[in-house]
């Protein structure tokens, strides 16, 4: 079985549906059993921002919060340990293993990657080919904001990191 998906430029492409077919009973049975109005009710009694959220995503949400013990913060189970990986690439050899974060979130797991990866370029800023503010605007001839801006463009260009899950 397909069904004709249509995209904002209006060319269409034909998806094979058929091995989700199995699924419908399961959906047909949430439909069911959780109302809209309560899906929206526990979303903003929960504080929780939704509108860039499908319908299918708010049901996996709800479900999945509220199939929780409750002595375990939802929060919690996503969390696990990781292997972080960050540097410079280029010449500078790309990213390296650097530590393991253990009971954190992708999330936080992947922000301390960037945060390990900037410290690492701003350590090598004003040599080795990376510009400093300062370089910028002695050789672009801009003013502190646009040097600043040029400094970031260039400076994520340089960054490597990544997570790596720890099974």
């Amino acid at each position: 079985m397909k069904y004709l998906k249509k995209y904002e430029e209006k060319s269409y492409e034909y998806i094979d549906v058929s091995e989700l077919i199995d699924c419908l009973d399961a959906l047909k049975k949430v439909n069911e059993k959780i109302s809209r109005q309560e899906l929206f009710a526990w979303f903003n009694e929960n504080d929780i921002n939704y509108h860039t959220m499908s319908d299918l995503d708010m049901y996996i949400y709800y479900i999945q919060a509220n199939n929780v013990p409750k002595n375990i913060k939802y929060e919690d189970i996503n969390k696990s340990n990781w292997k972080i990986f960050a540097g410079l690439g280029g010449g500078f050899g790309g990213a390296s293993e650097l530590e393991i974060l253990e009971n954190v979130t992708r999330e936080e797991a992947e922000s301390y990657a960037y945060q390990l990866a900037i410290d690492e370029y701003e350590s090598y800023a004003g040599s080795n080919g990376l510009r400093d503010i300062d370089e910028i605007m002695e050789e672009d001839g801009v003013d502190e904001n646009e040097a600043e801006q040029t400094y970031n463009e260039e400076r994520e260009s340089w960054l490597d990191y990544w997570v790596e899950e720890i099974k």
